[in-house]
């Protein structure tokens, strides 16, 4: 029986986590502002947290190919 890599677990969360915040800020600034006809924007927090997803999302995936 294998062990579980409480690392890799961790590690795979964190980048679920960043691609549904990728998601959820992008269908909130393309579908939903076309369906409701109300134009949505980032703040300045938003903006920090899009680009941060992406950072985190990109290290987590580059750590779980490399293992």
């Amino acid at each position: 029986m294998k062990r579980i890599k409480w690392k890799n677990l961790i590690v795979l969360i964190m980048l679920i986590s960043s691609l549904l915040v990728i998601l959820h800020d992008t269908y909130y600034l393309t579908l939903y502002s076309f369906i409701t006809g109300k134009i949505y924007s980032f703040t300045w927090y938003g903006l920090i947290t899009f680009i941060l997803a992406f950072l985190i999302g990109g290290a987590s995936y580059e750590y779980l190919k490399d293992k």
